[in-house]
């Protein structure tokens, strides 16, 4: 959890003063969200996860853009990341 807390607050802080326009901000810091979490692929299939994680990513950055609050950004991310635990745990998957 501190790791994403992290990445999310340097990435969002930084990428904030580099891209002014919002959409622009949303999207690129949305995908290179999406791409860090494919940095462990397996075989050429799992590329197609940078879209689940893209669309994650483009979310978190239109809460954290939108309130201006990275502390809701990353309560949200934790909250998706516990569900998806909850659900690998005890869902069947």
């Amino acid at each position: 959890m501190e790791t994403g807390k992290n990445s999310k607050t340097y990435f969002d802080l930084n990428f904030k003063n580099i891209f002014t326009k919002k959409w622009i901000f949303i999207l690129t810091t949305g995908i290179f969200f999406g791409s860090l979490h494919l940095l462990s692929i397996k075989s050429s299939l799992e590329i197609l996860f940078i879209i689940p994680y893209s669309i994650l990513g483009i979310t978190l950055s239109y809460i954290y853009r939108d309130s201006k609050n990275i502390y809701l950004s990353i309560l949200f991310h934790a909250l998706n990341n516990a569900i998806s635990l909850l659900l690998v745990l005890f869902g069947g998957f």
